[in-house]
C-alpha cells in the first residue's frame, strides 16, 4: 500500500464560489448598515466578520488571478464597511471595546488570507481599510466625520489602511511557514501588535481632535511630555484603548492560525510551497496496489494430459502413441519449466508424474 498526495480540487464547488463571494459581501454591507444602531450589532457584526472568513477558501478556488484580485478587494471593501458601522461615532475609538474587537477581526481575515493564499493576497484585501472613511462619509453626507477637513481625510484614510497592511507585513514571515509553532506566533503577534499601536493611537487622536470632540492645548512639539501631563483623562483614555486594542488583536489573529492550523490537521490536509512561490494544498490518499493476475502458463498442457489420460484409461491410445504423447509432453513441459517460474507448476509436473506410471503399469 502506498501513499500519494492529491492536490485539493472541487470543480463542482468552483462554479458557485464566485457566487458565494458575492452573498457574502453583500450580506455585510447591507446587514451592517441596518443594524448599526441595533443593541444587537455586535453579534450580528461578529457573524458577518466570521462570514467574510469563510469566504476566503471560496475566493482561492478562482483559478485565474485577475479573478481573485477583484474578490479580494471586494470582501476586503465589505468587511471594513462593517468597521466602519461599528466606528459611526468617533467617541468610540478609545471609549468602547466592541468596536475594536471587529476592527481586529477584520484584521484577522487579512491574516488568514495571508496564510492560505499568501502575503500579496492579504495586501489587496487590508488595501481596502479606508472603506471605513468612506462608510462614515456617505452615511453624513458631508466630511463632519474629520472636521470638513479634506487634509485630515486623506490623511485618516491612510491610517486606517495602514494598520492592517502593517499587521500582514510584520506577520508575512510567520504566515509563511509551514511549520506550526503555537509559541513563536503568539510573540510574533503581540509583537506586532505592540509596534502596530501607536498608529491606532495616532489615528483616534487625530479623527477625535478633527471634530473637535476634545480640544486639547498643545504649546510645541518639544513639549509633549507636559502635554499629557496637564492632561490626565487623556492618558487613561489612551491606556485603556491601548488594552481594548491589544487584548483584542491578540485573540483574534490567534484565532486565525489555531483555527487554520485545526482545519488542515482535521482534514489531514498538507500545505506546500512550488517553485513558482505558490500554496499548493494536497491531501495524503492511500494507493492500493492492484495485483496483476497474468494467466497459467500451464494451463493449456494440464488441459492436455487430462484428455490424455482420460483416452488412455478408456484403452483409445495405443503404446506406440501413447510413447510419442508422453515424450512430446515432457518436452512441452521442460520448456515450461525453464521459461514461467508461475503458475500451476507442481499441478503439472504431478499430472505428468501419474500419467508416467499409469503407461508404464499398462504396458508391462
Amino acid at each position: 500500500m502506498e501513499k500519494t498526495n492529491v492536490v485539493i480540487s472541487d470543480d463542482r464547488m468552483k462554479r458557485f464560489a464566485p457566487v458565494i463571494v458575492f452573498l457574502i459581501g453583500i450580506m455585510d454591507i447591507i446587514l451592517s448598515s441596518v443594524f448599526a444602531q441595533s443593541g444587537y450589532n455586535f453579534a450580528i457584526f461578529t457573524a458577518l466578520m466570521i462570514l467574510t472568513g469563510v469566504s476566503v477558501p471560496f475566493i482561492r478556488m478562482l483559478k485565474t488571478r485577475s479573478y481573485k484580485v477583484i474578490a479580494y478587494i471586494y470582501i476586503g471593501f465589505a468587511a471594513y464597511w462593517v468597521v466602519g458601522t461599528a466606528y459611526n461615532d468617533p467617541n468610540v475609538m478609545f471609549g468602547e471595546f466592541l468596536p475594536v474587537v471587529i476592527f481586529a477581526l477584520a484584521n484577522a481575515v487579512a491574516i488568514l488570507i495571508s496564510i492560505v493564499d499568501g502575503r500579496d493576497s492579504g495586501y489587496i484585501y487590508s488595501s481596502m481599510g479606508f472603506t471605513v472613511v468612506i462608510y462614515n462619509i456617505l452615511i453624513q453626507g458631508n466630511l463632519d466625520y474629520v472636521g470638513g477637513k479634506p487634509d485630515m481625510l486623506l490623511f485618516v484614510a491612510v491610517l486606517w489602511t495602514l494598520i492592517p497592511m502593517l499587521w500582514c507585513y510584520s506577520l508575512s514571515e510567520t504566515t509563511s511557514r509551514l511549520t506550526f509553532n503555537a509559541k513563536k506566533r503568539f510573540f510574533s503577534t503581540v509583537i506586532t501588535g505592540i509596534s502596530v499601536l501607536p498608529i491606532y493611537l495616532l489615528l483616534g487622536l487625530v479623527i477625535i481632535t478633527s471634530q473637535g470632540a476634545r480640544t486639547f492645548n498643545i504649546p510645541s512639539i518639544s513639549s509633549i511630555g507636559q502635554f499629557f501631563s496637564s492632561n490626565p483623562q487623556l492618558t487613561e483614555i489612551l491606556i485603556g484603548a491601548s488594552w481594548f486594542y491589544m487584548l483584542a488583536h491578540t485573540i483574534a489573529v490567534l484565532i486565525a492560525f489555531f483555527s487554520n492550523e485545526l482545519v488542515l490537521h482535521a482534514f489531514k490536509v498538507k500545505k506546500e510551497i512550488n517553485d513558482e512561490n505558490e500554496i499548493i494544498y494536497s491531501v495524503e490518499k492511500k494507493v492500493v496496489e492492484q495485483k496483476v493476475e497474468t494467466e497459467d502458463p500451464y494451463k493449456n498442457i494440464i488441459k492436455e494430459m487430462r484428455s490424455f489420460k482420460k483416452e488412455f484409461s478408456a484403452g483409445k491410445v495405443n503404446r506406440l502413441a501413447a510413447t510419442q504423447k508422453i515424450g512430446k509432453i515432457r518436452n512441452e513441459m521442460e520448456l515450461l519449466v525453464a521459461k514461467y517460474h508461475h503458475g500451476s507448476k507442481e499441478s503439472a509436473e504431478k499430472l505428468l508424474k501419474e500419467i508416467e506410471k499409469e503407461i508404464e503399469f499398462a504396458f508391462r
